[in-house]
């Protein structure tokens, strides 16, 4: 059996099929960095909303780190305190993971108060809880068209 392969047609397939791939990859990168910035501003949103600012250093400290060339992000913060504002303290903590008994604490003007804990007060993963549908249909809609 033998098979004829014009090189032209094949070299002509073969840049339609890398054109294709980079404009799906494109496409992908638009997705996730729509996606991530919807977050980011939600989050910060969030915090606003749940009157959780004083000084702005957690609001403004939400950053976006791409990764995988693009196809994946990172919304998050390095502020110390974020998780005690997203999963809460002491009795109140997320999941009863909190220490059980009271305490004393010294705020930043000296003044000693006793505390059981901090209520939850979620700001990021409301965010993307938000952003997750709209993200979800955007990809597969996207590879849908995928051959």
């Amino acid at each position: 059996m033998e098979v004829d392969i014009d090189a032209r047609e094949l070299s002509k397939a073969i840049r339609k099929i890398e054109k294709y791939s980079k404009e799906k990859a494109k496409n992908l990168k638009d997705i996730h960095n729509k996606i991530a910035l919807d977050i980011q501003r939600d989050a910060k949103r969030n915090i606003t909303d749940n009157s959780n600012v004083d000084t702005g250093r957690l609001r403004a400290s939400i950053q976006i780190e791409m990764f995988i060339d693009g196809l994946g992000a990172g919304i998050g913060t390095r502020v110390h305190y974020a998780p005690y504002l997203e999963f809460g303290t002491g009795i109140y903590a997320v999941e009863g993971d909190g220490r059980k008994t009271g305490w004393f604490y010294t705020d930043r003007l000296g003044k000693t108060w006793f505390t059981r804990g901090i209520v939850p007060s979620p700001f990021l993963f409301p965010a993307w809880e938000k952003n997750r549908p709209p993200y979800l249909k955007a990809i597969q809609q996207e590879m849908r068209d995928i051959p």
